[in-house]
């Protein structure tokens, strides 16, 4: 169960930087536009956990 362990890690990771958090702030900034303020919280979280896994190849 590798990639299950690696998704874990991912999403119940503590930062030890602050660095990841002004990231994940950065790009749902860009991605909650005026056209787009209406996105629910689990959208917004599924689309970041997206970016970091395609990132991350995962």
């Amino acid at each position: 169960w590798p990639t299950l362990a690696r998704l874990a890690l991912d999403l119940f990771a503590i930062p030890g930087m602050s660095a990841e958090c002004e990231r994940a702030f950065s790009q749902t900034k860009k991605m909650v536009t005026e056209e787009r303020y209406n996105l629910k919280a689990d959208v917004i979280e599924a689309d970041q956990c997206l970016k970091s896994w395609l990132r991350n190849n995962i």
